[in-house]
């Protein structure tokens, strides 16, 4: 929560400071906007929120700082500091300054803007000196030392007092998972993997981490796994896996597990059975270890962390340090740049933002996704701090409340008290995982399945390969960002976002600020899953959709994602996003008894099941020589004469403020080349570029969200199939 405070003075020439206290700055001080009461409510509090002032130009500051505010001036310099140069002439019009305080601690916060790029900088005073006004609390500096007692002392600190207060955090565990290691105590030089069949169930701590590609990984198998039971060496193993072990003896828990250790890695039967239980065993752990910041095994997560090298935000591990002297006493102040990683990342489109704070190894690894979200109490080694992190409460060396909760809409999973949050953490979780790497695409629903059990306990609702039949009308309505390539063979129904394998962006507008109206209906749905797994891997599945449709004219080679559509039999094209590459085949046209070409999704493998009476040589538009062949390629390959597609009208948002402006959602379907009487999901055209041909969406579909004289689209296997017959409106 964040309470903004606008300040009194309107203009930089006007009153900068009235009654002592600075209508920029608000001199860091948070007493001046707090009363009694609120201070006296705040004491049980344990998540944080911000005191924030009103946005203003570096400019301001410096004519505030010039005029009569010592803390203006100040600030101008650390803004300085921290953004693209220390240009006393630079352009100071150009940069845009926040202060915010916290409500708790006071500590101050300033948000810097620079070019479309924010950084936060959190003001303290170093440990020794009085605070800098009398105003900026005094803080420690990050651990240097992870294996230091004060970082032991910080760790379980957050353990106990999750312990012995935290209701949502009370221990779920029952059954041990099949095997664990023994790790015994300090001192020990070996460990021993044992089967837990017949144990009572005792606290164990799980690792989660990244396997790397260095071949240092040790893994049991089915020819070592009767030594590792009589012993393992602990010098043997992995530089990840023996801190692990050390930081488990020093938390005083003798128990832990490792899937590399704990599966039999090359005994298929094992794995799948221990596998398809291991979002149990993370969920039923006494504590989750993150090795967050090592990229393999080999890479310590205790050591000093250390800035990687493809990170151009250097000025992230720089420290402002001002020396100073206020009211006779010598004090000091710094600024430190709080990194947008772990608990304090949040979900943004911009690729620069996006460079400024790569994510750390561990977060961009699809399968540990669910392991930090399944985990009642996760410990992060973050390439910037250690973060904690359990069902009622987040917080860090840096003790910033920057963007908790944030990245999945301001609730733990166990905080989730209703369908309509399930189901908008759900779409929070599908775009957090959609931007991670899976080293198998295949796993694109296996890897969720952990999460998506806990969704449908808290809702009762069907699972349709990815999407939720309680809310299938919105979960519908997710979009393909970036650039885009092949589809890579079979994943999931056309319909499914995981079906595709990139970025997903859910088109719930404004998080669910307006509401939505449904035009289409989805009349039924199957899904066909292999294996045990009812919410995994999906062979095939069909959805049925009535709705309006109308055909279109698609063009382009998917630059930027991006393909053009002709509506009706207008000259303009429109771009919209496409899911994947488009290919082309001729279809037969009920309509126009002939054949035409069709738009479909590219794929790196031809259906063999194509039917023969649909004529399905896909065609990349390249020679005539690897015309179906190239099918399988991921280049650009332009349909320059265009290829007919269908526009399903899906519904529309109706915004609160203007009851009169709806924000349509369409699909632009084309057809699938293992069966031409059958359509597939292609295109999602978003709402902005629709503005423009709305007077014929109208003349198309007409106004009321019951269809006239339209046709209609019963969409299946991600895929649609059509039909001839029409709607008419009642």
């Amino acid at each position: 929560m964040v309470l903004q405070i606008l300040p009194v003075a309107g203009h930089p020439d006007h009153d900068h400071v009235r009654g002592g206290v600075c209508q920029l700055c608000g001199s860091l001080d948070l007493s001046q906007f707090l009363s009694d009461a609120d201070e006296d409510s705040m004491e049980d509090e344990e998540d944080e929120s911000y005191f924030q002032l009103s946005r203003r130009s570096l400019l301001e500051f410096e004519q505030s700082g010039r005029e009569r505010c010592a803390i203006c001036s100040v600030l101008k310099e650390i803004c300085l500091f921290f953004t693209s140069n220390e240009d006393e002439d630079a352009d100071l019009d150009g940069k845009w300054l926040r202060v915010r305080l916290s409500t708790r601690s006071g500590i101050p916060e300033l948000v810097i803007e620079e070019g479309g790029l924010v950084k936060t900088v959190q003001l303290y005073t170093p440990s020794g000196f009085e605070p800098c006004w009398n105003v900026v609390p005094v803080l420690r500096e990050l651990f240097s030392d992870r294996d230091s007692s004060d970082a032991l002392g910080f760790i379980k600190s957050r353990l106990q007092s999750c312990l012995n207060s935290h209701i949502l955090c009370r221990s779920r565990g029952s059954t041990l998972p099949t095997r664990v290691l023994d790790v015994g105590t300090s001192g020990d030089s070996r460990i021993n993997l044992i089967s837990t069949e017949g144990k009572p169930f005792e606290p164990y701590i799980a690792l989660t981490y990244c396997w790397g590609k260095d071949g240092a990984i040790v893994k049991t198998t089915r020819e070592n796994v009767r030594s590792f039971e009589s012993g393992l060496a602990i010098s043997d193993l992995p530089l990840v896996f023996r801190e692990c072990i050390m930081l488990s003896r020093r938390l005083g828990t003798r128990f832990v597990w490792i899937d590399a250790l704990c599966i039999i890695q090359d005994d298929r039967e094992d794995w799948e059975r221990e596998s398809s239980k291991m979002s149990l065993t993370y969920a039923q752990a006494f504590l989750t270890i993150a090795a967050a910041m090592s990229a393999s095994t080999s890479e310590s997560f205790l050591s000093k962390p250390q800035r990687r090298d493809n990170n151009p935000a250097a000025l992230q591990s720089s420290l402002f340090v001002k020396r100073m002297t206020l009211n006779g006493q010598v004090t000091e102040l710094r600024a430190r740049v709080i990194p947008e990683v772990g608990i304090h990342s949040k979900w943004t489109h911009w690729y620069y933002e996006r460079q400024l704070y790569p994510r750390d190894p561990w977060s961009q690894r699809g399968w540990t996704l669910q392991e930090q979200l399944l985990s009642p109490r996760l410990l992060m080694l973050t390439s910037s701090e250690i973060q904690w992190s359990c069902q009622e409460r987040q917080s860090c060396e840096c003790t910033s409340p920057l963007n908790h909760r944030r990245l999945f809409g301001g609730k733990s999973l166990s905080g989730i008290e209703n369908a309509s949050d399930a189901f908008f953490f759900w779409h929070k979780v599908v775009e957090d995982y959609s931007i991670r790497t899976l080293s198998h695409s295949v796993d694109r629903l296996p890897a969720i399945s952990g999460v998506a059990q806990v969704i449908q306990e808290r809702t009762g609702s069907k699972y349709v390969a990815g999407l939720w039949s309680e809310n299938i009308a919105e979960d519908l309505l997710w979009e393909r960002v970036g650039e885009i390539g092949a589809q890579p063979g079979y994943l999931a129904p056309s319909y499914s976002w995981a079906s595709v394998v990139g970025e997903i962006d859910y088109r719930c507008y404004m998080n669910g600020a307006h509401p939505y109206r449904e035009i289409s209906q989805v009349l039924s749905w199957t899904t066909d899953v292999q294996g045990h797994n009812q919410l995994g891997t999906v062979r095939s599945g069909e959805m049925t959709i009535r709705g309006p449709l109308t055909p279109v004219t698609l063009v382009g080679d998917g630059h930027n994602g991006f393909y053009s559509v002709r509506i009706a039999h207008r000259r303009t094209y429109y771009p919209f996003p496409a899911d994947t590459l488009l290919a082309t085949f001729k279809a037969p046209s009920e309509e126009e008894m002939r054949e035409v070409v069709v738009a479909c999704r590219r794929r790196t493998q031809l259906s063999s099941s194509a039917p023969a009476s649909s004529n399905a040589m896909v065609t990349n538009h390249d020679d005539d020589d690897n015309a179906g062949s190239d099918y399988n390629s991921s280049h650009r390959t332009p349909i320059e004469d265009g290829a007919r597609g269908w526009l399903l009208r899906l519904g529309f948002y109706q915004m609160r403020n203007s009851p009169s402006e709806h924000s349509n959602e369409f699909l632009v379907l084309g057809k699938s080349p293992s069966a031409a009487d059958k359509f597939e999901r292609c295109v999602f055209p978003f709402s902005p570029c629709l503005r423009a041909f709305m007077p014929w969406i109208t003349f198309l579909f007409g106004d009321s969200p019951n269809p006239f004289r339209v046709d209609t689209a019963v969409a299946t296997d991600g895929i649609s199939r059509y039909v001839s017959d029409k709607l008419t409106s009642s």
